[in-house]
């Protein structure tokens, strides 16, 4: 693309995913744009927004947290880190974990 330089597809095929689905690409892909194609005809198209919590699926960075070493979920809140950028702030150590630190664990 002429803003972003590049584009990068990720096909699901025979599924449709939820909206909290969609919401976990914002964590590494803010500006995404997900497409809904049926028939070979684009049918929707839905931005990615970033979620207020966190569940689950990102490891926090802090390698003495609680969810590192206890079989506990991890729970995050988004935080802005600048005006483009997120951070997310454990809600057990809060230890902040910057974007370029983000570890999907799920």
């Amino acid at each position: 693309s002429k803003r972003m330089g590049s584009k990068a597809i990720i096909k699901i095929n025979d599924r449709f995913c939820r909206q909290e689905e969609i919401n976990r690409i914002a964590i590494v892909a803010p500006m995404a744009k997900v497409n809904i194609i049926k028939n070979f005809k684009v049918t929707e198209k839905r931005a990615v927004t970033i979620p207020e919590t966190i569940r689950g699926f990102v490891r926090c960075a802090n390698p003495k947290c609680i969810t590192n070493n206890e079989p506990v979920e991890t729970s995050f809140q988004v935080v802005r880190d600048g005006e483009q950028e997120i951070a997310l702030r454990c809600r057990y150590c809060e230890k902040i974990t910057h974007r370029q630190q983000i570890e999907i664990v799920k």
